[in-house]
């Protein structure tokens, strides 16, 4: 449940951002993304105005539609020195952007390497960022399907130590790292990333998309560096941008230099300005599985992949994480109306506390002692570009229960409420603000998102541990396809493996008038 995939978004943005009001900031950045000729404000690469054409059609639509996205081929010893235009052409972060049903503390930083020949090897150096979790994965550009991954606690270090896996790593120390990106993985590199399948040859010219997630970066983590962190440092976990180098026919290593930030912004701007556009769009059962299955309002969460997901919900599919599962549930607008109120509750897994040494425990290292890494709940719009409105983490509910006397005793279960408008809930009795959370389908970040059209809930689970006892979403998503993939979809079932950690949802219509509360499913 990662962006839309790239090749999509190239193709439909064009035509839909000729519908949006001239005066718009993607507008304004769309005319400003030909690195030949950069705002003033922007660094100018060597190189930028020197540009070779390229054969294949779809590069001259990237070329021309968005320089910032199409680099060039590297230099395999057919003429002068030539590599992609700049590293890391999008990125994304939740106080700048809110689509494709994105966790609100999750990062992107996004790489596309064109033509990406048997014989290159491309290198990223980096630092362990400050967060709890992050990964480097390969997918195929064209689909967004997932080709490899290299997790945190498996990057053998260059310097220093890994806090992913060695418990004695400290803040003031942390390693860093080097990855190699190949296309087949067997070339015997440290850290080694295979970024083509098997059956891919040189002559087929296939971009690659590399993406580096990560989730919760926290500063407390950074203590014991000098100097404050810029925006830039922040946005990459506390430390330097991650470099990228390509191994030239001599052997030699060249930097790829540094994209400026007019991607991340037109990538951005784009989906916001959409927003106004296609609310307009009829919703459609397709959308939601859930209408599909009732015509009266579904009861359950299910796991994301059940084979229910048709149309848009499928597309979503495409730059998914390798780490990470969901349940979801879905309703159509038109049918809750705004006076729909949720109820869900549930036993919240443990999940590490610190990265470093002197941290709280468990640390992320100490996988024995808690159940899943990351967990968070999310109000998001089902509908194309699926924005998420407001979310809670783990944490943010550990620190809620904190202030609520005897919730250790009662072994980590809570409630969260969800309506559209929390005067609602508090109509019909439905919402205790000292004993519950809330969350509603409105704009967290001030985004200037509208009203949701399809107002969904998911559930996510990242990186779920043997510690979980087999009730994590991992478990959920093995047991269900050995019995038949249709069990994924059936909340009882996904119930009877999860137990107690199950988020068990009632949806109630309240009439705020007489403060009557009518339990629909």
């Amino acid at each position: 449940m990662q962006p839309q995939a790239l090749s999509r978004i190239l193709h439909l943005a064009p035509l839909l951002l000729a519908l949006i009001p001239t005066s718009t900031a993607s507008d304004v950045l769309f005319e400003a993304t030909n690195f030949a000729t950069p705002p003033s404000n922007e660094p100018h690469f060597a190189g930028a105005t020197a540009l070779v054409p390229h054969p294949s059609k779809l590069y001259q639509f990237l070329d021309k539609m968005y320089p910032f996205l199409a680099p060039l081929p590297p230099d395999r010893g057919k003429g002068g020195s030539k590599w992609p235009r700049c590293a890391w052409q999008v990125a994304t972060e939740p106080s700048a952007s809110s689509f494709g049903l994105l966790d609100l503390n999750a990062f992107y930083h996004t790489l596309v390497i064109w033509d990406f020949h048997d014989s290159d090897v491309y290198r990223i150096k980096g630092r362990f960022p400050a967060a709890r979790y992050f990964s480097i994965q390969s997918y195929e550009f064209s689909n967004g399907k997932a080709i490899a991954s290299m997790l945190d606690r498996d990057i053998r270090p260059a310097t220093g130590k890994n806090p992913y896996n060695d418990l004695s790593a400290s803040p003031a120390h942390r390693g860093t790292f080097d990855i190699y990106l190949t296309a087949h993985g067997n070339q015997g590199l440290p850290n080694e990333l295979q970024v083509k399948r098997p059956g891919n040859h040189l002559e087929e010219k296939e971009p690659v998309t590399i993406i580096y997630r990560m989730y919760d970066a926290d500063v407390y983590a950074a203590r014991g560096d000098e100097g404050a962190w810029t925006p830039k440092q922040q946005f990459w976990g506390f430390t330097d941008p991650a470099v990228v180098e390509h191994r030239t026919h001599d052997g030699r290593w060249t930097e790829v230099p540094a994209c400026t930030d007019f991607g991340s912004a037109l990538f951005q701007a784009t989906f916001t300005d959409l927003y106004p556009v296609l609310k307009h769009f009829p919703a459609t059962a397709a959308s939601c599985p859930m209408a599909q299955l009732s015509d009266d309002v579904f009861p359950s969460m299910i796991l994301f992949g059940a084979g229910l997901e048709q149309g848009y919900a499928a597309s979503i599919t495409s730059y998914t994480n390798y780490d990470t599962r969901y349940l979801y549930w879905c309703a159509q607008e038109a049918k809750m109306g705004p006076n729909m109120v949720i109820r869900m509750q549930g036993k919240l897994p443990r999940v590490p506390q610190g990265l470093y040494s002197g941290e709280r425990l468990p640390r992320v290292a100490q996988s024995e002692l808690y159940d899943a890494r990351y967990i968070s709940i999310s109000t998001i719009d089902m509908l194309f570009p699926s924005p998420t409105y407001q979310e809670v983490e783990d944490h943010d509910i550990e620190r809620f229960y904190s202030e609520v006397p005897g919730w250790a005793e009662h072994d980590r279960t809570y409630s969260i409420i969800f309506s559209i408008d929390q005067k609602v809930a508090l109509a019909c009795n439905l919402y205790d603000a000292d004993t519950q959370l809330f969350l509603a389908w409105d704009d967290a970040y001030d985004y200037g998102l509208g009203p949701t059209r399809m107002p969904s809930i998911v559930y996510r689970e990242l990186l779920p541990t043997p510690a979980a006892g087999g009730r994590s979403l991992k478990d959920v998503d093995k047991a269900c396809h050995a019995v038949e993939k249709t069990a994924c979809g059936d909340g009882s079932f996904i119930r009877g493996v999860m137990g107690d950690i199950y988020p068990r949802i009632d949806v109630f219509e309240c009439d705020p008038t007489t403060g009557i509360a009518t339990l629909l499913a």
